[in-house]
């Protein structure tokens, strides 16, 4: 059968998720293509979709860009006689969305296994309505079916299928990074995260956490760096650090000995010590990405329940400075607290005193169905429902704050938080640049410096002037889309 996943954007970005549902069709004879509709009109759509004649569409969404995506598979359902199947977050928290005119078929948590045996059943037109992990919609009729164990031994699935990304951006085959992921599954219940409702829905359905072997981990990267020029490699993974002890051990000695490549990996303040910093330094680690999210410990702990307090923060930045391992503080700006602005130059104080290579800051997004984003809703702090929401959290709040022009000087110091971090003596001066109304100049310097600290900054590879063409021209790409977005948003938004 022929599968088209749909995707919008990719930047310089793997989808791991679309990767290894490709793997797994493409193993078992499945012809997969991937549609990049950034920059295509719908007849363009509809041409290249004339041209593979698939019998599914695929798409994998997170809340926000769903409504997009619902959009554009309707009007495709409306000339095609296609099935069309949604996955990712959005679904797995929102299956009813099964109720939208077009939507064939949800799928909530893992898809692996249920994708693999929905297009077999449908390749050979056998009753598709009992599938775990899928709703299904059929005749007017949705069927709720419950979700499968999750998978135990992930070393049995295919390495995902990199050459989909290359084939929607040619741009990916040649950069020198490549994400893998070496486990799946994070144990903590961050309120602002959706991770805690992910394990609602797997409750009694397997270990949350589960890791590859070292070998296999080890087998992936030694494959791409057959395939590709790889120069660099990022662990995808929420919390790094979370495998056993003998995990790690073993890790850094193969890793050392059979890749020798610079990695970054996510870690959390609570697992670095003086021992996993020397493992990761030992195994060629460069950088890595670590949560502060907060400066205001109360609010960390009462209203994120992160539990982890500043002084254990800026003592795991101490060790990383001291094994020279560069490090990226992220952050969340304009909470739903009494007094935002407040809280949100504790947490810049708490970086300029973590000294990081690079401070990302991210305007807090009221995720559905998350313990915070409830709240919002409970509190008086989110007045639309999710449909009303844009697309991203990079711009603008979605929350209602004492009055506009709090908001306003929220969203500006989110976009000069990290040039204030790097340059401490501009702190004394932030409250006057929130009160200047240079939104386009800001939310331009937000970008560029965060497209320079996360691909030059934090990546060894030099770059040759090629490369760095290719990253101004993916960044252009990049605000132009969310131009574009915050447009549409904005005229549906008066409508």
């Amino acid at each position: 059968m022929k599968i088209l996943f749909i995707v919008k954007e990719l930047q310089l970005i793997e989808r791991v998720g679309m990767m290894y549902l490709s793997a797994i069709l493409k193993k078992n004879g499945h012809q997969i293509k991937l549609l990049r509709t950034f920059k295509l009109s719908f007849e363009e759509i509809c041409k290249q979709i004339d041209s593979f004649t698939p019998q599914v569409l695929a798409y994998s969404t997170m809340t926000g860009e769903h409504k997009d995506y619902i959009d554009l598979n309707r009007k495709l359902k409306e000339r095609f006689s296609v099935f069309s199947i949604f996955g990712g977050p959005h679904p797995t928290f929102f299956p009813e969305m099964i109720c939208r005119q077009g939507v064939d078929c949800v799928c909530i948590g893992e898809g692996e296994d249920a994708m693999l045996e929905l297009v077999a059943k449908i390749q050979y037109k056998d009753e598709i309505t009992n599938i775990k992990n899928l709703w299904i919609k059929k005749d007017g009729q949705v069927f709720r079916n419950p979700v499968r164990n999750l998978i135990s031994n992930l070393d049995m699935l295919p390495f995902p299928d990199r050459e989909l990304m290359n084939e929607g951006n040619p741009y990916m085959r040649n950069y020198k990074t490549k994400m893998f992921f070496s486990g799946r599954g994070c144990p903590y219940a961050c309120t602002y995260c959706f991770n805690h409702q992910f394990n609602k829905i797997y409750e009694n359905k397997g270990s949350i956490t589960r890791f590859r072997t070292v070998d296999n981990l080890i087998a992936e990267i030694l494959e791409v760096k057959t395939k590709y020029p790889l120069k660099s490699v990022g662990f995808g993974d929420d919390t790094f650090l979370l495998k056993p002890k003998s995990w790690l051990e073993e890790f850094t000695k193969k890793y050392k000995n059979t890749i020798n490549l610079a990695f970054s990996c996510c870690v959390r303040v609570d697992l670095i010590n003086e021992s996993t910093v020397r493992a990761l330094k030992d195994a060629g680690c460069y950088s890595v990405w670590m949560g502060v999210e907060c400066g205001d410990e109360k609010i960390s702990s009462n209203l994120l329940k992160r539990n982890i307090k500043n002084n254990n923060i800026l003592n795991a930045c101490r060790l990383l400075r001291k094994n020279r391992i560069k490090f990226a503080t992220q952050n969340l700006i304009a909470l739903p607290v009494e007094n935002p602005l407040e809280v949100d130059f504790k947490t810049l104080e708490l970086n300029i005193r973590c000294k990081p290579d690079f401070a990302w800051s991210s305007i807090f997004y009221p995720y559905p169905k998350t313990d915070l984003g409830e709240f919002c809703r409970e509190n008086g702090y989110l007045k639309k429902n999710f449909e009303e929401m844009a697309e991203t959290n990079k711009i603008t709040s979605e929350l209602t704050f004492e009055n506009a022009y709090v908001k306003k000087k929220l969203e500006r110091l989110h976009k000069i938080f990290g040039i204030i971090t790097e340059f401490p003596f501009l702190f004394k001066f932030a409250k006057f640049f929130i009160r200047l109304p240079l939104d386009g100049f800001y939310k331009f310097i937000f970008f560029c410096w965060y497209g320079f600290c996360f691909r030059i900054r934090l990546e060894k590879w030099k770059k040759t002037p090629r490369e760095i063409y290719i990253l101004i021209v993916t960044l252009l790409n990049y605000l132009r889309q969310l131009s574009l977005s915050e447009k549409s948003f904005n005229s549906k938004a008066k409508r």
